[in-house]
């Protein structure tokens, strides 16, 4: 009977390799399958056969009987549900999990789980497998609302799908416009009164030294100048000669008659005129002359700087209520320093009807200190009805500013757009497929739903990467990847098989030698039940 144990465990070996073997051969042929999850063989030993012990004294024994085992058998063949690795492919419907889960698909009768994500999308703009069965999610609805957590269905895309047009409502500016960007008139002389047959004049210099100016009689001749101020007014300044009347007096005089409309300077014996507002100006002193026995060789003045107006132009598309665009014009001038209008227009001439023209002030920091929202009004002129937009100088925490530094005002955004269509998509990490649309706009379309159970070990393999579900693998719960923690979507990438081939090659050679050394007790046996039989020879 001994023998025919050892016969039956060396056969039970035999037959536990063999089934590891298999195993080992389906993992490696599998090796590069998408999504799948190698197997492991777990052994436990078959039942003992108890030997009495003739001689043992029952409770004082240290044990009740001799045990022999029988041999050996599968226990389990468990499926290693470890991460595959993440292999890029960069098509959009590849997609592959980054963690727990399952994708669940369903051939029109059952749902079905499956690690593999090599999907598709068919005629009919259904996401399918590649044997067509249905990829389950959670669409979105009219109003373009996901609502995840119901009963999955067929994720599909309508490729002919559109983006309704949105009239503008905001309109932003912001950026800097430099102070310094107009200019003041400036007339200057052209060459510097003199003293001494050729010494620059001081500004206490009296006339009757001024090499210019040619016997004066004191307090009888009069120095008469013609001057224009910055509005075109013409203007008349006399200065009695006295005895002690020097250039600065008569610096005064004029500066006195222009009343704070220009600034009058004298530098190294040269007079000059600085208009105090900013842009076009009809600033001049046209002519000196003497008044009695005394004359001038009346010294050139010329217009040094032109006074000069800057403005910033920007513009924008911005789109009526059937998404028609209107390209919108926005001119900003600068009237003074801190001070700045602006005059908005179109180019194609639509009738502004409210808000064409605002003012902009500034305070001595360069903040805006003026209303920074403006409304705009205008008439298509396509039978649509009137836009009326704002035109924000203050938004998202962005200000128009005016600074000494470079002019940098900008259309920073607007909100309006056409109609779009649909032109792309991809599936972002919590499963979101998003449209993308010719008017630069996305929105959701649907979600991926995913999958799982509370003992994946319970799940039935069904070929083509599919599992199903069975009562060991218990209730299947349906749920999104931005509901499992630390799990993510990855799209335009396929999870590799988890088969380690080293790990495989190491366990085919321990299965080959333990093949080996059970055959080598069957063929043992064999010779020992032979030696038995012959016995009676």
């Amino acid at each position: 009977m001994s023998i025919m144990r050892s016969l039956s465990s060396g056969v039970s070996g035999l037959q536990g390799m063999e089934s590891k073997m298999d195993v080992i051969g389906n993992n490696i042929a599998n090796v590069d399958t998408t999504g799948f999850k190698g197997g492991r063989v777990s052994f436990s030993e078959m039942m003992s056969q108890n030997m009495n012990r003739p001689n043992a004294s029952g409770e004082n024994a240290p044990q009740r009987s001799n045990q022999v085992g029988l041999g050996v058998q599968v226990s389990s063949i468990d499926r290693d549900l470890n991460q595959g690795s993440i292999e890029t492919t960069d098509r959009p419907t590849d997609l592959a999990i980054d963690g727990e889960g399952y994708f669940m698909v369903n051939d029109g009768e059952n749902d079905l789980l499956s690690r593999a994500g090599n999907f598709e999308f068919n005629d009919e703009g259904k996401l399918v497998t590649q044997d067509g069965l249905s990829v389950q999610g959670f669409n979105a609805n009219a109003d373009g609302e996901i609502i995840s957590g119901g009963a999955a269905e067929d994720l599909s895309v309508d490729f002919d799908d559109t983006f309704d047009p949105k009239q503008t409502d905001n309109l932003n500016i912001d950026g800097n416009l430099n102070n310094n960007t107009s200019t003041s008139q400036v007339v200057s002389q052209v060459q510097a009164f003199t003293t001494d047959g050729g010494d620059v004049a001081s500004n206490d210099a009296l006339l009757t030294d001024i090499d210019q100016f040619s016997d004066l009689d004191v307090d009888e001749d009069v120095v008469e100048i013609d001057l224009t101020d910055s509005e075109g007014n013409e203007l008349f300044v006399e200065v009695p000669v006295e005895a002690d009347t020097s250039l600065s007096e008569l610096r005064d005089r004029i500066a006195d008659e222009l009343d704070g409309d220009a600034t009058v300077s004298l530098e190294d014996g040269i007079l000059t005129l600085q208009s105090e507002e900013l842009g076009d100006s009809e600033l001049n002193l046209s002519g000196m002359e003497v008044n009695g026995a005394g004359s001038v060789s009346s010294p050139a003045f010329q217009v040094a700087q032109e006074g000069e107006t800057s403005s910033q132009r920007v513009s924008s598309t911005v789109y009526d209520s059937v998404g028609e665009a209107h390209t919108f014009v926005v001119e900003m001038t600068q009237n003074d320093h801190g001070d700045w209008s602006y005059e908005a227009s179109f180019l194609d001439g639509e009738e502004i009807l409210d808000g064409a023209t605002g003012e902009l002030e500034f305070d001595e920091s360069g903040n805006l200190v003026s209303d920074p929202r403006q409304n705009i009004s205008f008439d298509p002129g396509n039978g649509s009805s009137d836009v009326s937009f704002n035109l924000n100088f203050e938004a998202d925490g962005k200000s128009l500013t005016e600074r000494d530094a470079n002019t940098t005002a900008q259309v920073s955004s607007q909100d309006g757009y056409e109609q779009g269509e649909l032109v792309d998509f991809f599936v972002d990490a919590d499963g979101f497929l998003v449209g993308d649309y010719s008017n630069g706009q996305s929105r959701e379309l649907g979600q991926l739903a995913l999958a799982d159970v509370e003992n994946p070990q319970g799940l039935s393999q069904e070929g083509g990467n599919l599992l199903s579900l069975t009562n060991e693998a218990g209730d299947l719960n349906i749920r999104t990847a931005s509901d499992v923690s630390d799990t993510g979507i990855s799209a335009g990438a396929l999870e590799g098989s988890n088969v380690d081939l080293a790990q495989e090659f190491t366990d085919m050679i321990v299965t080959q030698r333990g093949y080996q050394s059970n055959a080598r007790v069957v063929q043992t046996a064999d010779q020992i039940l032979n030696e038995a039989v012959g016995l009676k020879r």
